[in-house]
């Protein structure tokens, strides 16, 4: 529920090239089923064409000129593989799992991103909290050397305790 992290998130989403790259190979591995499930159904093709001629017949007189025109159509199946063993469907799963795995492979990589992501930015907050506590640990000590230097200078405490309150300061 940070905003801060849902923005990284969305910027390393949008920015991430290896991303970019797992969704152009999810478009890929569709394509290859959709090309390799097709070889299951039969493929057919059309034709048409229009032929015309002139001739001149020139054993009438006057010369007459005929023109005739022939139309043709024509719609069949070009190829089709009768798929007695299975290999055609086969190929066709193959292709399928193939897509699959890909897709899977892809939702694995964002949510990895997302946990790194995440990982780094709560490394980063907790390192800023263990710097602030430093620094509130060092102004505690300053406070207490201070305190300690008033006290000796009034001799109500000894130098070893002055001594003291000085160790730990430096070890803050």
């Amino acid at each position: 529920a940070d905003p801060r992290l849902e923005g990284l998130i969305l910027q390393a989403m949008e920015h991430n090239r290896d991303l970019a790259i797992s969704i152009a190979q999810i478009e890929e591995a569709r394509g290859l089923y959709c090309i390799t499930d097709a070889d299951r159904l039969p493929t057919i093709g059309s034709s048409a064409s229009v032929t015309s001629s002139r001739s001149m017949s020139v054993l009438s007189t006057p010369p007459e000129a005929t023109t005739s025109e022939r139309y043709s159509v024509g719609v069949g199946i070009t190829s089709f593989e009768l798929d007695f063993w299975g290999r055609v469907k086969n190929l066709s799963e193959a292709a399928r799992s193939q897509y699959l795995a890909t897709a899977q492979a892809e939702r694995a990589f964002r949510l990895a991103l997302v946990r790194d992501v995440a990982s780094t930015y709560f490394t980063s907050r907790g390192a800023d909290e263990r710097i602030a506590l430093a620094d509130a640990t060092v102004r505690s000590r300053k406070d207490g050397l201070r305190i300690a230097k008033l006290r000796l200078d009034a001799g109500v405490t000894s130098a070893l305790d002055y001594r003291q309150a000085e160790t730990l300061m430096t070890q803050a």
